[in-house]
């Protein structure tokens, strides 16, 4: 960490772990950003909370962003929503693990240069106001592991506004229910679909919905996918 201190005019930086499991950077709250990073990729290296120095302050030129945060806050979604430069943006939350399941939203003027935007592993709707990235094109969503009585609510919050994002061209959905019927997965799909088919751009759209079993053994759980449909 006191050698990236040091980087003073680095404009890319890319973290890979390579190794078994994930690798946690509990320590990089202390970093202390180059004010000219464009591009950061961290793959399998998981933040708890979202570090202090990624805010439009020091980080006013960053185009490309792959952050895997567990913790991630309402405010810390706003905070990357004023980015000024940044264009593409893989954010991936641990929610399923801290049990978080519930709404986020993208206010307007929110993410005003952003293309390319995955949003994964969220426990709950993320809702796009109007106003909010104007000039989006390609949007994933991926929610994990969402029970019945969440499903639910995801079926009446679509209502995600996406008819909001104005230049949307491409949509993936993926969402993995547990302990939900297959009706019930259908029904949020067919929520989805009609979202899209209200859309002014009329964009295209693939849903891949998993159905998540657990199988109760003595000292064990197992659970494995079941692929509804791709």
């Amino acid at each position: 960490m006191e050698s990236l201190n040091k980087l003073h005019k680095i404009q890319r930086l890319q973290i890979h772990f390579l190794g078994l499991g994930e690798c946690n950077l509990d320590g990089w709250g202390v970093v202390i950003a180059p004010q000219h990073l464009c591009k950061l990729v961290a793959r399998n290296c998981w933040f708890p909370t979202l570090p202090a120095w990624v805010n439009p302050s020091l980080l006013p030129d960053l185009s490309i962003l792959n952050i895997e945060v567990r913790g991630l806050l309402q405010q810390d979604l706003e905070i990357l929503g004023r980015l000024p430069a940044l264009r593409d943006l893989d954010l991936r939350v641990g929610h399923e693990d801290l049990g978080i399941h519930g709404r986020f939203s993208v206010g307007a003027c929110s993410f005003p240069c952003l293309v390319h935007c995955l949003l994964w592993g969220f426990g709950g709707p993320v809702v796009f106001h109007k106003g909010a990235m104007p000039r989006l094109t390609d949007l994933q969503l991926k929610f994990q592991f969402l029970p019945v009585q969440e499903t639910r609510e995801i079926n009446c919050a679509f209502g995600l506004g996406l008819g909001n994002l104005l230049s949307l061209q491409d949509v993936i959905v993926c969402f993995r229910s547990r302990d939900s019927s297959e009706e019930e997965v259908e029904e949020a799909e067919a929520a989805v679909r009609q979202a899209i088919e209200v859309h002014p751009n009329h964009p295209r759209l693939w849903i891949n919905s998993v159905h998540v079993v657990s199988l109760l053994i003595p000292s064990c759980v197992i659970s494995f996918p079941l692929f509804l449909q791709t």
